[in-house]
């Protein structure tokens, strides 16, 4: 016997066990049969969900990598206004020394003519 007929004959054995008539055991074959082809498993479904599966480390990697770039990219008028920030403290830092080394140069003049030179 094997597992089909066997199966059919432990369906039938608990039927009379239960005390059902023919019609109501030819009721829960037909219920019986219905939900299997609700649930049952089709490779056709299944076959977008692997491909789809297969794609998304390329895309996942692909959109990281967009967003680094974007994250990264410098547009010319930011680099332009980058440039003009640091003249302008190069500017400010040399008119710094320029007045330092002036006030010096003034200061060692008017010590040059005293009797005792001061040391910095």
């Amino acid at each position: 016997m094997d597992k089909r007929a066997a199966f059919k004959f432990a369906f039938i054995a608990r039927g009379i066990e239960l005390g059902l008539t023919v019609e109501q055991m030819l009721a829960n074959v037909r219920q019986a049969r219905a939900s299997q082809d609700k649930t049952a498993f089709d490779m056709s479904s299944v076959k977008p969900l692997v491909g789809a599966a297969l794609m998304a480390p390329p895309l996942v990697g692909g959109a990281a990598a967009y967003v680094a770039r974007q994250a990264t990219d410098a547009d010319d008028v930011d680099v332009q206004d980058i440039q003009r920030q640091e003249l302008t403290a190069t500017y400010q830092r040399m008119a710094r020394q320029l007045q330092r080394q002036r006030e010096l140069r003034r200061y060692k003049q008017e010590t040059a003519g005293s009797a005792r030179p001061v040391r910095l």
